[in-house]
């Protein structure tokens, strides 16, 4: 053993490899970013770090999460087993897929998500069924309702409106009313009505009246005759008309409505 220098040696060089026990080290530095592996045999080298991809890895399992085929699956995540668990902002780029639903645990049960003004997505209350559900009074700045291509729009209930522009409107004709004694017509289902004489109407009801237009149909099937109400009606000149008695001809009535008082007009024999 040649012992060199005593214990305040702090360099040793030599214009070889220098080989401490078994172990032999290069006499060069390599380059930038290698590191030292070793054969196994006592002789050390400078080697490149190489990338490895997922599906080098093989396969594995542990706490849950599973490597197969170049596939890295994480579940379940939480705080023991395989996943990513994360508290802060993280932020996620490119498209993702997701072949199950996400479930957000810090929103409530049946809420919509929507992006703020932030872009930040927030979780906000919804009512009523289907895929898009709107709360019962939203404020719809000048939407664009139905499709260009589309035939009708059906609305169940009134629609209110400061002002409503159309370039046409159908009038709703519901099946024609046979007078009895008593008739009963129900304004609420149309805007036209039928009625066949077949009777004389001593009685005539208009129910579920609203402010509006109104047109009465009488369609002569004899000789009948109409007994037309009184109280705060009012008739162009003053007197409510004789049906005209002839069989097979109609004569129409219009009423205005104003939510008071039923105005009403005749025109006759056609």
């Amino acid at each position: 053993m040649i012992q060199l220098g005593n214990t305040a040696v702090t360099n040793v060089k030599t214009s070889g490899t220098l080989t401490a026990g078994s172990v032999t080290y290069p006499s060069s530095h390599g380059t930038p970013n290698q590191f030292l592996t070793t054969s196994g045999s006592g002789t050390l080298t400078w080697t490149s770090p190489t990338s490895i991809s997922i599906g080098a890895i093989g396969t594995a399992t542990t706490n849950g999460a599973s490597i197969a085929s170049g596939v890295l699956s994480l579940t379940p995540a939480d705080g023991t087993n395989g996943g990513i668990v994360t508290t802060g902002t993280q932020t996620i780029a490119g498209a993702k897929t997701f072949t199950d639903a996400p479930i957000l645990t810090s929103t409530s049960a049946s809420q919509a998500l929507f992006t703020d003004a932030n872009k930040n997505i927030v979780s906000n209350a919804i009512t009523g069924t289907g895929n898009v559900v709107m709360s019962n009074s939203p404020t719809l700045v000048t939407p664009n309702i139905g499709a260009a291509t589309g035939s009708s729009i059906n609305i169940s209930g009134s629609v209110t409106a400061d002002a409503v522009t159309a370039k046409k409107y159908i009038a709703i004709i519901p099946t024609a009313t046979t007078a009895a004694a008593t008739t009963e017509i129900d304004l609420s289902t149309g805007n036209i009505f039928k009625i066949n004489l077949g009777a004389n109407i001593t009685t005539l009801n208009l129910n579920n009246i609203t402010a509006g237009t109104y047109i009465l149909e009488f369609i002569q099937g004899g000789t009948f005759t109409v007994t037309f109400p009184t109280t705060n009606w009012k008739w162009s000149g003053g007197t409510a008309p004789t049906i005209t008695a002839t069989n097979g001809k109609t004569d129409i009535v219009t009423i205005v409505y104003d939510g008071a008082t039923y105005f009403a007009s005749a025109i006759q024999n056609f």
